[in-house]
């Protein structure tokens, strides 16, 4: 094992990107990926400091080549209110996100005074009225990381008039990473461009999103009356606006086999740099908040092999996140190889009880000892993992092979993943409240043997995902063994996996309508591979909305308590477990992958009895919960998921 320091520049302002917000702008006639591309190459090992990067155009969006650009201070903080209607009236904080100013709060003076400081309000106090109408405040009220104030950035107000960076433009009228002098955030600044007629002015918060102010801006701060409005159009712009605020902070890389017990620290940043195996005897433990990167190449993996431990631990405000190392708005599916757990369960592809080599060439697994331990996974979020590791070959978002009871796998979310999300081979190991969403496969598939238990999963199928993918994809995909064929339950001995799914949700992104052929969307429910006599799981108490079908059964498998936006139907040599109920009046409160939330808002999704006594007691499991409702969350039950999963689209 090796466990490096190294610098690492770590992005505080969002990406602003101007085109939307410009007034009186033509479209965009170049492509200044190359400019993106650049900024990222200078990016590393840049001192500490703020930095700024784009494109300047006139006011017809010609490209200002060879122009000097000066950046002044104003002596303002830089609270903002920008021109809106009675629906986005209220309070803003500016937050870090994909969305800047998505945390709203109520009209009022109180408002103001508690969200925005009373410092923000005493400026403009008796103003308020006039100033806001159908507006919307926007206030930052983010703090400058102590790494950053160490390494001499500040928050202070930089004097009116003051030079904080000045640069020439290239013949494109483009300019990279150019460095302020004062290195000071949460400022307006005056932007000057050698003879343009009028000025603008940049907003610079000191974490979130930076942007240039348009006519309608107001800005309320140190030094500036409310009134600094503009009636006629800028004589220049910027596209691809990018402000950083660069500082060391170091951030561990890992690599190649750990030799003793590693410790990742609460909120610690970590890099994965190609496979990193956790061999027998060996616990990596992972405090809440931590972030674990993959890179990008080599393809950043965690392995834990049989005998090792992954103990990652989050709260259901702090989760662990394992996410591509890329900066967020440039992550896509695969960008590194996901996590593999690898127990000593009982698989049966080849030989029950042996072993086998799992896929991703990741080496041998599984064993005779169901309830073998691999350590503990609880509020984890997984995403953008799954990198085949060659053709045809994927890792998954989270791999479970050979995976014992004796391993905690609760609240976890595998997100937008290559291939599967989730990934049973062999094991018993149980689960509780997880969601897969957007994978581009499965989101859930089980294969060899595996007999555990899963409750309260989520399944949400990206339409969009699974239209450029090369197969179709289905909230559960089961074969009984990946060998073509299997005579018997692995819960008595044989080689057909076979496990228990209660209180499933699976749902397309377009919501109860059917899906069409041309979005790879399949069954919510898909088993296949026995001898055709050899039953492959049960699944009951779920609800299985907007599939081309609910169930599709090439294997025998149990089924019942199963409401569906289209009819059920039969499983030749099936076993039902209750009464289904197909009901097109069945939604869900928003069914949109990117702010999902799976609450029933209309139809009935009562069950025809409790889990644990319909169905000739097939359900009856000690580790089940005996509920009488179909799908992941009762109607009007707590959203289980907040606070700890998240959906971005890159």
């Amino acid at each position: 094992m090796k466990t490096k320091t190294k610098k690492f520049g770590v992005i505080l302002l969002g990406i602003t990107m101007m085109l939307g917000a410009l007034t009186q702008c033509k479209e965009k006639k170049e492509d200044n990926s190359l400019i993106l591309a650049a900024i990222l190459y200078l990016s590393q090992g840049r001192a500490p400091g703020v930095y700024i990067s784009g494109v300047l155009v006139d006011e017809n969006n010609e490209p200002m080549a060879n122009k000097t650009v000066t950046i002044k201070g104003r002596n303002e903080t830089p609270t903002v209110v920008r021109t809106g209607t009675a629906a986005n009236r209220g309070y803003y904080k500016n937050v870090l996100s994909a969305t800047p100013f998505e945390t709203r709060y109520a009209d009022g003076d109180s408002k103001i005074s508690s969200q925005c400081g009373s410092a923000v309000f005493a400026l403009y106090g008796a103003t308020q009225a006039a100033i806001l109408g159908d507006r919307q405040l926007i206030c930052d009220t983010s703090t400058l990381p102590a790494e950053a104030s160490t390494a001499g950035i500040a928050e202070s107000l930089v004097a009116a008039g003051e030079v904080v960076a000045q640069f020439t433009t290239d013949s494109n009228g483009a300019f990279v990473s150019q460095k302020f002098v004062i290195p000071n955030t949460g400022n307006t600044y005056t932007v000057e461009v050698d003879g343009a007629a009028r000025n603008r002015r940049l907003r610079v918060a000191r974490s979130g999103t930076s942007s240039l102010l348009t006519q309608s801006d107001i800005i309320l701060g140190n030094n500036t009356t409310p009134t600094e409005q503009v009636a006629s159009k800028y004589a220049f712009s910027i596209f691809n606006l990018v402000v950083e605020v660069e500082y060391p902070r170091p951030i561990r890389t890992l690599e190649g086999t750990l030799a003793s017990n590693v410790f990742i620290g609460a909120n610690e940043q970590v890099i994965l740099q190609g496979t990193v195996i956790v061999p027998n005897g060996v616990t990596l433990s992972i405090g809440e908040g931590a972030k674990v990167y993959g890179s990008v190449s080599p393809g950043g993996a965690l392995l834990v092999k049989q005998g090792g431990k992954l103990e990652a631990i989050g709260t259901a405000t702090n989760p662990v996140v394992f996410s591509s190392e890329k900066a967020v708005g440039q992550r896509q599916p695969g960008d590194w190889q996901g996590i593999i757990l690898q127990g000593n369960g009982i698989q049966t592809f080849g030989s029950i009880g042996g072993t086998a080599i799992g896929e991703g060439d990741v080496g041998t697994f599984g064993g005779n000892n169901n309830a073998d331990s691999s350590g503990t996974l609880r509020y984890v979020r997984i995403e953008f993992a799954g990198a085949p590791f060659s053709p045809g070959n994927e890792r998954n978002c989270l791999s479970l092979m050979g995976v014992g009871s004796g391993t905690t796998i609760d609240y976890v979310q595998c997100h937008r993943g290559f291939d599967d999300g989730f990934e049973w081979w062999g094991g018993a190991v149980n689960h509780k409240y997880i969601v897969s969403t957007a994978n581009r496969d499965d989101q859930l598939d089980f294969t060899d043997g595996y007999i555990g238990k899963v409750q309260y999963a989520i399944a949400h199928l990206d339409t969009a995902a699974s239209s450029s993918n090369d197969d179709t994809s289905r909230c559960v995909e089961g074969d009984g063994n990946t060998s073509n064929s299997c005579s018997a339950s692995a819960r008595t001995g044989g080689n057909c996996a076979d496990p228990w799914f209660a209180n499933l949700t699976c749902v397309a992104s377009n919501g109860n309508a059917v899906a069409t052929s041309g979005t790879n969307i399949g069954n919510g429910w898909y088993v296949r591979r026995s001898d055709g006599t050899a039953l492959v799981g049960s699944i009951s108490h779920a609800a299985i909305l907007g599939t081309v079908g609910p169930l599709n059964c090439t294997a025998p498998t149990r089924y019942g308590d199963i409401v569906a936006s289209s009819a059920i139907g039969t499983c030749t040599g099936g076993t039902a477990l209750g009464a289904n109920s197909a009901s097109d009046a069945v939604t869900l409160t928003n069914i949109n992958v990117t702010a999902p939330d799976w609450t029933p808002t209309a139809g009935t999704i009562t069950a025809s009895g409790n889990l644990k006594t319909v169905g000739s007691a097939q359900m009856n499991q000690a580790f089940f919960d005996d509920t009488n409702y179909r799908g992941a969350i009762n109607t009007g039950g707590t959203k289980w998921w907040d606070g700890w999963t998240s959906f971005p689209a890159n």
